[in-house]
């Protein structure tokens, strides 16, 4: 009989799960770079802006599901640590790319409602620090519009970050428990 055989360890098995364990990582990285390459192709402005706005709506109303969906995916994955850093990533991506979107697309349609947002990277750049909550100054919204869009994605943010972190937080334990729990 071989050692590995009574050990029941095969000489291999860090590999591949240090493998698994990377390729979690890459595909998490290659979504989320998939998602931005996907707000920068597509048009957000002139006669379409309009699928900025929905982007944006689409986000709040789809987060949801969305957050749902990752928890299911925490609880039933051979790796939550994993899944729930995935789940996090995902969520936060999807927003942030959402309310860009929105603030672009209200951006170049109506000109007087924030000033400061003249690309993309400038609606990205203005919703991340508004999720940072660091508010520079440098961008600000200046229409009734644009300042109703802006207090939304505070609240969205504050509510994004409390409960992600506590769902995927919660669900990841429990996953933890569940493996070392010898019933």
């Amino acid at each position: 009989m071989n050692a590995y055989r009574s050990s029941g360890s095969h000489p291999n098995a860090n590999r591949l799960v240090e493998a698994r364990g990377m390729r979690h990582w890459v595909e998490t990285a290659a979504l989320a770079g998939a998602l931005v390459v996907c707000y920068y192709v597509l048009p957000l402005d002139g006669r379409l802006w309009f699928v900025g706005v929905g982007l944006g709506a689409a986000v709040i109303v789809g987060i949801v599901p969305l957050g749902l969906r990752q928890t299911r995916l925490i609880l039933t994955s051979s790796r939550p640590l994993a899944a729930s850093v995935r789940a996090i990533t995902v969520l936060i991506v999807v927003a942030v790319l959402g309310f860009a979107s929105s603030y672009y697309a209200l951006s170049s349609h109506f000109p007087g409602q924030l000033s400061g947002i003249e690309t993309k990277t400038d609606a990205l750049y203005f919703t991340v620090v508004m999720l940072g909550t660091v508010g520079f100054g440098d961008i600000t919204p200046t229409g009734q519009v644009a300042r109703a869009l802006t207090t939304i994605n505070i609240l969205f943010n504050l509510a994004l970050v409390a409960t992600t972190v506590r769902v995927v937080t919660w669900a990841a334990q429990r996953r933890v428990g569940e493996r070392h729990d010898p019933h």
